[in-house]
């Protein structure tokens, strides 16, 4: 059987590597912690990301849209019984620049196909909205048909 002082020496001897061990485990534990941390950093900023890009492509459709509704009224005026043509809504709506507080930084582009459809005249419009913030421009693009045929 061993004396008292040997095993209080080898005691403080695997003390000692303990010791060692342990600091290895905390180092592992902290590099661990700091990669989930640069981890947890990147999804949240992606996640930020998205947002503004749901958010400005929303206002693009919106802008889109405006800018349909500005030729349309263009196309079919409300104190006539016909529509104008699509050169009328080319040359006044080619580009539409928005002022106003939801739609500031945006901008529609609108262009207008007559297509002879027999008793009647389609009217094709197309709007591309865009939307810019800092050095990004987003885009949203929108088709509307419409004719002059009575019901």
């Amino acid at each position: 059987m061993p004396s008292n002082s040997q095993v209080i020496g080898q005691h403080n001897c695997s003390t000692r590597q303990q010791r060692g061990a342990s600091l290895a485990v905390v180092i592992f534990i902290l590099v661990v912690l700091a990669s989930l941390g640069v981890v947890m950093v990147r999804v949240l900023s992606l996640g930020s990301a998205s947002v503004v890009s749901e958010v400005v492509g929303t206002r693009a459709v919106l802008a889109a849209r405006s800018g349909l509704e500005l030729a349309l009224t263009d196309l079919f005026p409300l104190n006539q019984s016909t529509a104008t043509s699509c050169t009328v809504v080319n040359s006044n709506r080619s580009e539409v620049n928005f002022t106003g507080a939801g739609l500031t930084d945006c901008r529609a582009e609108v262009s207008c196909v007559e297509l002879d459809a027999g008793d009647f005249i389609q009217y094709r419009l197309v709007s591309v909205g865009v939307c810019a913030v800092g050095n990004q421009e987003f885009s949203r693009r929108l088709l509307l048909e419409a004719s002059d045929a009575s019901l």
